[in-house]
């Protein structure tokens, strides 16, 4: 975090240094560069939340998205590749993959050994009278469950509140 800091620091110096016209742009638009998760960890040093609870759940988000962001690319570029290299629709390209897959030629199989007879069961011996079960003892009644919190909408909540500080001190 440190050095990253440091490195936008150093450029927005370097850029003011050249006494370009347009080095108030670029010190904007390298500001706004910024990740979501440096931005957001600032401000949660003035948030009743922890910098470390702030990070956990942003990485937890971030990865959560990220892979069923990657899983949805991936399911499409296959399929968009399938339907690029071949005249059928990509339905029908996974229909003909499948049905190859399914009839590949088998290996043959080698002749199988006649079956040994089988040996004669030993008699059976008669069952053990069942013992009386036991009396159960009585169970102690149940406590009432606390409601469980929306795990999702509880840390949603808190990235609407940085957000909106994060509005709020970039318009003052």
């Amino acid at each position: 975090m440190h050095s990253s800091n440091t490195h936008i620091t150093h450029n927005i110096r370097s850029i003011r240094n050249t006494h370009s016209i347009h080095s108030t742009h670029s010190t904007h638009s390298i500001l706004s560069t910024l990740s979501t998760l440096s931005i957001l960890s600032i401000l949660s040093t003035h948030s009743p939340l922890s910098t470390l609870s702030t990070l956990s759940t942003l990485s937890t988000l971030s990865t959560l998205s990220i892979l069923s962001i990657l899983s949805t690319l991936s399911t499409h570029s296959i399929l968009s590749i399938l339907s690029t290299h071949s005249p059928l629709s990509p339905l029908s390209t996974l229909s003909t993959l499948s049905t190859h897959s399914t009839h590949s030629p088998q290996p043959p199989q080698p002749p199988q050994h006649p079956q040994h007879p089988q040996h004669p069961q030993p008699p059976q011996h008669p069952q053990h009278p069942q013992h009386p079960q036991h009396p159960q003892p009585p169970q102690h009644p149940q406590h009432p469950q606390h409601p469980q919190h929306d795990q999702m909408a509880y840390l949603g909540a808190n990235l609407v509140r940085l957000a909106e500080r994060s509005k709020y001190s970039r318009t003052t």
